[in-house]
């Protein structure tokens, strides 16, 4: 009999959210606190951050040009 995999949080910790970008937690709220990630949902003094946002800002600046030197 085989289980069934619980299913990934919709609302994510800044410890999870910093572990989704690839970055310590530090740096992540370094960049919340420069307002440079999406804005957090606040569930009374929690602070949390929708996966599916998070999913969408990532992919998006994966996708952007970085700016450096152009060869060619």
């Amino acid at each position: 009999m085989s289980t069934i995999p619980a299913p990934a949080p919709l609302l994510l910790t800044g410890e999870q959210a910093a572990a989704l970008a690839g970055i310590s937690r530090a740096h992540w709220w370094a960049l919340r606190s420069a307002a440079r990630v999406p804005f957090p949902v606040r569930l009374g003094r929690a602070v949390r951050w929708r996966r599916g946002v998070l999913e969408r800002w990532l992919a998006a600046r994966t996708a952007a040009p970085t700016g450096g030197p152009r060869h060619g």
